[in-house]
């Protein structure tokens, strides 16, 4: 409610510092803030409104033009209409102040898990960004993320389907030469019996 906010106690504090604007500031940051905020006064709405601005109308790309000498870097942008988390940090930042809200840029990193590894996170390059935070009276600061999602190509569609996975070994397995060796029982030769008879009588 407006009278609970109106007492913030940082709230002098937080627009001295937190608004401030270089005097060079071109007209068309503070015209184009002033045009995407039209008709609303809520400073929270116009927050969101120059967030949504910045993603939905802007492309992400990391490697945008360099600003020309002596244009002021958010100008660029505006004109431009593409860039990385620090344009548009800085955008929403300089814009925000044009309209009275005091804003901060930030910059930090996303942790991302370490495999193997229980409660260990990193922070890498690849994981850096820049936001914006806007101070509201009787609330503090609040974040926002102007940059739009970046655009990734799906991966290209094979050319050449891939081999459907086989049950039978690729190789045919060869026959044996030989059929393998079966033990033999001996038969015995006809008439050892006999012999083996008239010889035990003669001993006998």
């Amino acid at each position: 409610a407006d009278p609970l906010r109106t007492r913030d106690p940082y709230w002098t504090a937080i627009k001295d510092r937190y608004l401030q604007l270089p005097p060079e500031l071109p007209d068309l940051i503070g015209a184009t803030a002033a045009r995407v905020t039209e008709n609303e006064t809520d400073p929270y709405s116009q927050a969101v409104l120059l967030e949504q601005f910045l993603q939905e109308q802007f492309t992400y790309a990391l490697d945008p033009d360099f600003p020309p000498d002596g244009m002021d870097f958010v100008a660029h942008l505006l004109e431009e209409k593409q860039g990385y988390c620090v344009h548009f940090a800085t955008a929403m930042t300089v814009m925000a102040r044009t309209l009275g809200l005091p804003a901060r840029y930030v910059e930090g990193f996303a942790l991302e898990a370490v495999a193997d590894q229980e409660e260990t996170w990193r922070a890498t390059g690849k994981t850096a960004h820049a936001w914006c935070e806007i101070y509201l009276q009787g609330i503090g600061w609040l974040t926002f993320d102007p940059t739009p999602a970046s655009r990734t190509e799906p991966p290209p569609e094979p050319t050449v389907p891939p081999a459907q996975p086989s049950l039978r070994p690729t190789e045919p397995i060869p026959e044996p030469t030989q059929h393998p060796l079966e033990p033999t029982i001996p038969e015995p030769e006809s008439g050892s019996y006999l012999w083996l008879i008239i010889l035990f009588a003669v001993l006998i």
